[in-house]
């Protein structure tokens, strides 16, 4: 069905097709046993399909410990060399990532004051993120962390973006 479904995006003009799975590292904990082996079983599916399909990719936003999981089930055909680890990312990275993080928002949200958002302010919010949170430079912590301070910076018009860091769970 997939293979389909990419066959007619490329019909149409696309050149294939990219599933995001978030959190699939939650798998481990379903409170029922045959829930567990049926979601792994239909992540095999996947997996298997992906390297039957071209134009056709899965990303995994897990953690390392889903991997090593799932490394166990030898009907799981997951090569290492297929699997990308991010590593942190220095704060050049940081910087452009929360700049196409923040543009991408005030597209999304129609945002009218965006003087708040201007470079400055978010590379000054950035500066204080890694004052605060030594070890929160992987993209996954820093983009959660992002969204939840535009969020909160759109949803209250009087709030400075740096203001927004206070209120986040880092």
């Amino acid at each position: 069905m997939l293979q389909n479904l990419v066959l007619m995006l490329k019909v149409i003009g696309f050149n294939g097709m990219v599933i995001l799975l978030d959190e699939a590292e939650s798998i481990p904990s379903i409170s029922r046993f045959s829930q567990i082996q049926n979601a792994y079983d239909n992540l095999g599916r996947f997996i298997n399909c992906n390297f039957e399909t071209s134009n056709l990719y899965f990303i995994y936003s897990t953690t390392p410990l889903f991997f090593e999981e799932i490394e166990k089930d030898k009907s799981l055909n997951i090569k290492r060399e297929n699997i990308i680890n991010l590593q942190p990312l220095p704060k050049s990275a940081l910087q452009q990532l929360a700049i196409h993080i923040r543009d991408l928002h005030i597209q999304s949200y129609n945002w009218t004051n965006i003087s708040r958002l201007f470079r400055e302010n978010l590379l000054s919010y950035l500066d204080m993120f890694l004052r605060r949170c030594k070890d929160c430079t992987l993209a996954r912590n820093f983009v959660k962390a992002v969204v939840t301070s535009l969020d909160i910076c759109q949803e209250n018009p009087k709030l400075t973006l740096l203001e927004t860091l206070k209120s986040i769970k880092l």
